[in-house]
């Protein structure tokens, strides 16, 4: 059969992310955590190599990952370091992999010999095997058709929800934890995947590209009453419930992905109150896509999530950036921009009146920013707070994502820190302060209309207070030196 654009976005929408090329130390990638209520964000684990997906043990102590192929051990505190989990022949893993309700055990989906036809496809030999959560030599296989992708497990323990190709067609599909004759669920043409339960075991969230463009949906867990439950502009991905049930995190692209969840894309997680139907953003966006939440990722108390961020490491640190007092001089062409607190307008968050006039004033520079602002450009970023700061970061944005970034010494930045963001970054950061935030003051770039100038304290404050400057724009042109 010929090879047809549409076959290959859907290889591309399951080829497990380790397998997509990346050389080895050239992708760093670190597991983080972020707070639900708070959204304040932690780095447990960073390490120069592709691993990917994680899980939350049950009781709270360790996460799981993959990596090359292979299952790793991490634990929540103590000595961070990846240890390998046994897992026998399987160790063609792929970024779909689980723990079961009750914690006793593991379930993976490895590419099976007896599947492969082609060596250079045998991602479509993925098949699902379950075996103790410490490891075992000799997994045991649960489904006999292939390709088949793991995504959820019942609550009850006894049934697994997956995506799987049959007769040309992804659809989600569920199987007794012991095997036995699979059960379709979804029939809509176009692809299903990323099926997770309910912790009732009522309904299940997935993704669906049924409507046309990739959304979350979800039905009962017999495959009745499907219902599209995002309508936005982004691509959604992989829902996943929390353990209390009040809450769903999924992956939201930031472009438009068709039927694709590619690697190395700008992304956000997003958040969906199951009280009311309602949508936040979770986090700022980041460099992430394929291995960041593929699977359950929840803490057991429903207050965090884990997900993982990558940077591309690249062989030349670019330009170096002058000590602080004079960091603006690196870009001769652009006026220093110099604010003080004084000059910003100060907005009182308590008051509603004043949280309208913020989202007013933000709508407009935004608009203004947009309307005449570079797409690919770089900039001089500082952040203090009552945390440790990095001081002053040059940042490189293209098609207004970040890239790349460096410290003012010309070191390479990791670009997924919490404190790199572009200019749309620091008005999304905005936008969330009012919701969030006791007051803010805020300036304005006179000739580009960013915020050069921002002033947030956190409620119920005074103490939780973050000082974001920016300065020295200057457009780019071409591809990145």
């Amino acid at each position: 059969m010929p090879v047809t654009l549409h076959h290959l976005l859907l290889m591309a929408t399951v080829l497990p992310s380790g397998l997509l090329g990346q050389a080895e130390g050239a992708i760093r990638s670190s597991l983080r955590t972020v707070d639900i209520g708070s959204g304040r964000i932690e780095t447990i684990y960073t390490e120069d190599r592709h691993f990917e997906a994680p899980n939350w043990s049950r009781d709270g102590r360790f996460y799981v990952v993959n990596s090359g192929g292979r299952l790793y051990r991490l634990a929540a505190r103590g000595e961070k370091r990846l240890t390998e989990i046994p897992t026998g022949f399987a160790t063609r893993a792929n970024n779909d992999h689980g723990i079961s309700p009750d914690g006793r055990y593991l379930v993976l989906s490895h590419h099976a010999d007896e599947h492969i036809t082609d060596a250079a496809q045998d991602w479509l030999a993925s098949s699902i095997y379950i075996l103790p959560i410490a490891g075992s030599a000799t997994p045991v296989k649960v489904t006999t058709k292939a390709p088949s992708f793991w995504h959820g497990w019942s609550p009850d323990g006894k049934t697994l929800a997956f995506v799987g190709r049959r007769e040309g067609e992804w659809d989600i599909y569920a199987i007794p934890m012991g095997g036995g004759e699979e059960r379709r669920l979804t029939t809509c043409h176009g692809l299903d995947d990323g099926p997770d339960y309910t912790p009732d075991g009522a309904f299940i969230y997935y993704n669906s590209f049924c409507s046309g463009k990739m959304e979350i949906w979800r039905m009962h867990s017999d495959g009745g009453g499907a219902e599209q439950v995002t309508h936005d502009t982004y691509a959604n991905w992989f829902p996943h419930p929390s353990p209390d049930g009040r809450w769903v995190v999924y992956l939201a692209y930031l472009e438009n992905q068709a039927e694709d969840h590619p690697f190395g894309k700008q992304v956000k997680l997003r958040l969906i109150d199951t009280r009311d139907g309602s949508v936040r953003d979770l986090t700022p966006p980041f460099f992430g896509g394929q291995g960041t939440i593929n699977v359950p990722s929840w803490s057991p108390d429903s207050r965090r999530v884990a997900f993982v961020t990558f940077e591309r490491r690249y062989s030349s640190v670019g330009p170096v950036v002058a000590d602080t007092a004079d960091v603006v001089a690196v870009f001769k062409d652009t006026p220093r921009v110099t604010l003080s607190v004084p000059e910003a307008r100060a907005f009182n968050l308590r008051i509603p009146g004043q949280r309208d006039s913020l989202r007013a004033v933000l709508r407009t520079e935004r608009e203004l920013w947009e309307s005449s602002g570079p797409r690919d450009y770089r900039f001089l970023l500082r952040v203090a707070c009552f945390c440790p700061g990095r001081g002053w970061l040059l940042i490189e944005v293209r098609n207004r994502h970040p890239m790349r970034a460096w410290d003012r010494a010309g070191k390479a930045a990791t670009l997924s820190d919490w404190n790199t963001f572009s200019i749309d970054g620091l008005f999304d950061n905005l936008e969330r302060s009012v919701e969030h935030d006791g007051a803010v003051q805020v300036a304005f770039d006179p000739r580009w209309h960013f915020p050069a100038y921002a002033r947030s304290v956190a409620l119920p404050g005074p103490d939780a207070w973050t000082i974001i400057e920016a300065r020295g724009l200057r457009p780019l042109g071409g591809s990145p030196d």
